[in-house]
Formats: C-alpha cells, sequence, structure tokens
C-alpha cells in the first residue's frame, strides 16, 4: 500500500464531495487524532483505514498484502474513480442529501433500477437535480443514487417519473467481486469485447446484458439501448420536443415537421455528415417518411427509444451507430432496406439506376462506413455496377436490392461460387452477373482463387 499522489487525491476528494459536500473535510481530519483515518491505495483499489493500522501495515510486504480497512473505490484505465458499494457506511453518515425509499422500491434499486416518484417516501430539503445523494430504505440501508430532479420539483412529478437516478447495484458489485466464477469461454469473452467496444460500458454490465440476451451480441445491445424507454418521464418527451422545435423549417405551416434545412443543421450538430451510412442510420432510427425530413411524432419516438434525450447522447448513439453498423450484419441490413423506399422519387416503385448505385457505392465501401464489397483478388462493386451499365439498367426493383446485399455476403465468404447454383431463387439479374464473372472476368474460370491481373 501506498499514499496517494496529489493528482490521485484530487480525483478521490472531488468524487467524494459530490456526495458530502463540506463533510468532506470529517472524512479527513476528525476532531479526535487517535481517530484519524487515511486513504491508501493497493494496485488500483483506494482503502479508507485507520492511520495507526496504516502505519502498523508497512511492516508487511506490498505483495503479501491484499487489503486493508474499507474499499472506497478504484481507479479505472482512464484513471477515473468509480465507487463501490462498500463505501457506503463510510460516506452515509456525512451525506449531503438523502432520499428514503419504499419497500416496493427496494429491490428494483438493488438491482439496477431508478427510483421512480412513486417508490419515494421523502428526501432532503433543497436537494438539486444531479446531485450525488444517498439513497436509503425505511430501516436505513444506504446505497448510491444521483438526483434526476430537484426536491420541490419532484412533487409536481408523475409515479411512473424517475427521481433518483442509480450509480450502483448490488448485483453488479457481487458479479464484479466473483468475476472469475465461473469463467467464460472465449466465444463469450469476444462478445463480452464487441458489447464493451460499442457501448464503452463495463464488462460486468456488458455480461449482465448478454446473459439476458443467450450472449447474443446483438440482442445485447438492442435490449441495451432499449433499457432507456421503461424508465422514459414526460421530461425526455418535454426535452425532445424543445430539440425538435428548434429545427423546424416552417413553424406555422408545418409545426410537425423538420424539412431539409432543419434535418441539415441538426445532423451537423450532432456530428454525422451526408455523405456516410450512419446518416442514413438516423434517418432509420426516426423513420424519416422521405430524405431529409423527420417527423415530431417519430423523432421523439425513435431518440426516447434510444435513451438519448439531449444533443450530446445523440452524438453519442450516433457514435455508436457508426461503430456497430459496418460489424453487424442485421443493423445493416436493417438500414440499407429502410433506404429503399426512403430514396425513391416519390410516387415510384421502382428505385433509379443512378440513386441506386450511388447508394451502393456508400453501402458498399468501408471509407464512409459500409461494408467493403471488394477483396485483393476481385474488385466486387465495380463489376457489378459495370455489369448492370452494360445492360443499360434503369430502375432497380426492390427484390433485387435486397439480394443484393445478401449475394454481397455470400461472395465475400466464398468467391468461388460453390453456393452458387442456377435452379437458386436469386434474381435473373444476379445469376447473369455470376455468368459475367466467370466468363467475362475469369475467363471461363470458375475459381476466384487464381491470381488475376486487376487494374
Amino acid at each position: 500500500m501506498r499514499s496517494l499522489t496529489e493528482e490521485e487525491t484530487k480525483t478521490l476528494f472531488q468524487k467524494l464531495a459530490h456526495y458530502t459536500g463540506r463533510s468532506l473535510n470529517q472524512l479527513i481530519q476528525p476532531t479526535d487524532e487517535d481517530e484519524r483515518y487515511v486513504f491508501r491505495i493497493q494496485g488500483s483499489r483506494v482503502y479508507y483505514v485507520k492511520l495507526s493500522i496504516a502505519n502498523l501495515a508497512t511492516s508487511i510486504a506490498r505483495d503479501n498484502l491484499l487489503s486493508l480497512g474499507t474499499c472506497i473505490g478504484k481507479f479505472t484505465r482512464t484513471m477515473k474513480f468509480r465507487m463501490h458499494i462498500t463505501a457506503l457506511d463510510v460516506i452515509a453518515p456525512h451525506a449531503r442529501y438523502k432520499v428514503w425509499i419504499r419497500p416496493n422500491g427496494e429491490m428494483p434499486f438493488l438491482y439496477g433500477g431508478h427510483v421512480l416518484k412513486a417508490h419515494t417516501l421523502r428526501w432532503s430539503e433543497d436537494c438539486p437535480e444531479n446531485s450525488g445523494c444517498v439513497v436509503f430504505s425505511q430501516d436505513d440501508t444506504p446505497l448510491f443514487g444521483v438526483s434526476a430532479r430537484s426536491s420541490s420539483a419532484a412533487s409536481k412529478l408523475e409515479p411512473t417519473a424517475i427521481t433518483v437516478f442509480r450509480q450502483a447495484d448490488l448485483g453488479e458489485y457481487l458479479r464484479e467481486l466473483f468475476a472469475g466464477m465461473p469463467p467464460y469461454n472465449s466465444s463469450q469473452k469476444q462478445a463480452i469485447a464487441q458489447f464493451v467496444d460499442l457501448t464503452q460500458e463495463k464488462d460486468s454490465t456488458a455480461a449482465k446484458y448478454l446473459r439476458g440476451s443467450g450472449w447474443n451480441v446483438e440482442q445485447a445491445i438492442d435490449a441495451y439501448f432499449g433499457a432507456a424507454k421503461s424508465g422514459s418521464s414526460s421530461s425526455a418527451v418535454a426535452a425532445l420536443n424543445k430539440i425538435f422545435d428548434s429545427y423546424r423549417d416552417d413553424l406555422e405551416e408545418n409545426p410537425d415537421m423538420i424539412g431539409i434545412e432543419g434535418a441539415m443543421r441538426f445532423l451537423e450538430e450532432i456530428e454525422v455528415r451526408l455523405d456516410e451510412v450512419v446518416c442514413l442510420a438516423i434517418a432509420e432510427l426516426l423513420k424519416s417518411p422521405s430524405m431529409g425530413e423527420f417527423t415530431r411524432k417519430e423523432f421523439v419516438n425513435g431518440w426516447k427509444g434510444a435513451g438519448a434525450d439531449s444533443i450530446p447522447q445523440m452524438i453519442t448513439h450516433a457514435a455508436t451507430l457508426r461503430k456497430r453498423i459496418p460489424t453487424h450484419p442485421e443493423s445493416f441490413r436493417r438500414v440499407y432496406r429502410f433506404a429503399f423506399p426512403l430514396c425513391r422519387m416519390q410516387g415510384q416503385r421502382n428505385l433509379s439506376f443512378e440513386i441506386a448505385s450511388e447508394q451502393w457505392r456508400l453501402f458498399f465501401t468501408s471509407d464512409n462506413g459500409g461494408v467493403e464489397w471488394n477483396t485483393a483478388t476481385t474488385p466486387w462493386l465495380d463489376w457489378y455496377i459495370e455489369f448492370l451499365e452494360s445492360r443499360n439498367t434503369r430502375v432497380v426493383n426492390k427484390d433485387l436490392w435486397e439480394q443484393t446485399e445478401v449475394f454481397l455476403r455470400k461472395s465475400l465468404e466464398d468467391e468461388s461460387f460453390a453456393w452458387w447454383s442456377p435452379d437458386g431463387a436469386w434474381p435473373g439479374t444476379l445469376d447473369d452477373f455470376v455468368a459475367f464473372v466467370q466468363q467475362d472476368k475469369r475467363g471461363g474460370k470458375a475459381s476466384a482463387g487464381e491470381a488475376m491481373d486487376v487494374e
């Protein structure tokens, strides 16, 4: 164990002061010198220990000392400090703001739920919004929380509105404590790594959602982003309506519609470019009726479902989609298929070839967030567009649009066409494209594995 550095001490005290306020001095410098406690760090974990005991511990080799005193929390790799539930007994007596919950709200809060207005028994007066507070059961068992509303505003909320956000749950603490029992297999570790990469959450949070979805990454991520739905309140709807109103083009004639100019300003605000796939993913999320338009109802429902009711949260969600779409076929396919009706000219059943080819160059290249449909031996996308142009293709119907993406997946898995059969249910255009590749591009050879010159 060692003393904390100046920077570590500053980070720790800022975190503690969020809950204790000026009462932090009583933790650092008690009136009775014999009862003085100090903070010590072992590895990444910080302990609160009586000074006299800490002095005795100096005679024990650091490698042999597992822990001492009460664990307050730990530093992450990025040097952020996370509180542990074990710190509650130390902090609770000095808490600046306190909230007491009813018995029917204890279990939901213990295992990851927020405190609703219906579960709130009472709390400290003058508690401001977004302040750290200690949540107590009726028998004064403490837990962490952050106030979602001020105490004065909370009295006016609906019963289902959130009053306190949870900061830790007992189940999560126990799972993290015994994370190695049982060990995860290789596929589960890979699933956890994918979940963490997309959500920037902790491993324990990833494991919780993955277990609930049978270790299906796609379903786990959907559940993660959909979790905010159950906790959404009228305040989130009000915030989203306010954001929507700030981008409307015509306040009088179309009060419930964002037009092209407003949509461009909004996308710029959430750091989304018009020439990237995530732009279409936002359109799919918000069920855009046509390119460059958003309706109020779908705007509110879409962002509420994504758990984002502020511009910073929307930026974060867009960044997550940017990572997720090229690596998760189901997400990619959902956005790709939504693009067909979105990009059609009004009143048309099919997509013009000119627009379709532009969209394929967007979706089927990795430069702008799509899936690369080119390999070291085969420039698939260029050949496909060249083939369609040689046939004087004017329009692309829905079946060809959707099956082109399926064909892409198959061709990347096996370039030799071993999976293809003339008797398959592929559109005739794709059957002809296979013949074009084999005869015109590969000189009648069915295998793509042999060397060839590609310009």
